[in-house]
């Protein structure tokens, strides 16, 4: 399930390949920065909607030249820990002037979530068994900023 940066949920009709050995390319799959890497001009020929995925200690200045004909990029969270992830989001926004589609996957929890849309994201696939209204409440629990965020939504008067 995902949830969506307006509030909304839906369904996620992505797969995320992680073993890039014996699968069939086609629209719906979520590959890993190293394989668009490598295969880049193959895939611009198959597909028409590229969605790629990226760790945390990947460069992002390996996609600089690509971002125009990248769909969606997903950051992975792969632990609690790491929240390297934040930051590559916000670059992706600010730096690079990226205006596709930004998601979280992996291990994200629900207290990060209005963390991730203030970062730039814009969609969180909620892991398996975690309570989409949890998520959907923690989304929502803070009202003011003070700290500017991708949405630039910083208050101005301190009271």
């Amino acid at each position: 399930m995902l949830l969506n940066k307006d509030g909304s949920n839906s369904k996620n009709l992505s797969t995320i390949i992680h073993d890039t050995e014996d699968f069939t390319l086609h629209n719906d799959q979520i590959l890993p920065l190293d394989y668009w890497l490598k295969n880049k001009a193959e895939i611009k020929q198959k597909l028409n909607r590229i969605v790629i995925w990226v760790n945390s200690d990947e460069d992002l200045d390996s996609l600089k030249e690509d971002l125009p004909s990248i769909s969606l990029i997903a950051f992975n969270f792969p632990k609690y820990g790491d929240g390297r992830a934040f930051s590559m989001a916000h670059l992706l926004r600010g730096k690079y002037e990226y205006k596709g589609h930004i998601r979280a996957i992996g291990s994200p929890i629900a207290d990060q979530a209005q963390f991730l849309f203030r970062c730039g994201v814009d969609s969180i696939d909620i892991p398996n068994g975690q309570s989409l209204e949890i998520w959907t409440t923690e989304s929502k629990r803070m009202s003011r900023f003070y700290q500017r965020s991708e949405q630039n939504d910083l208050i101005h008067s301190r009271y």
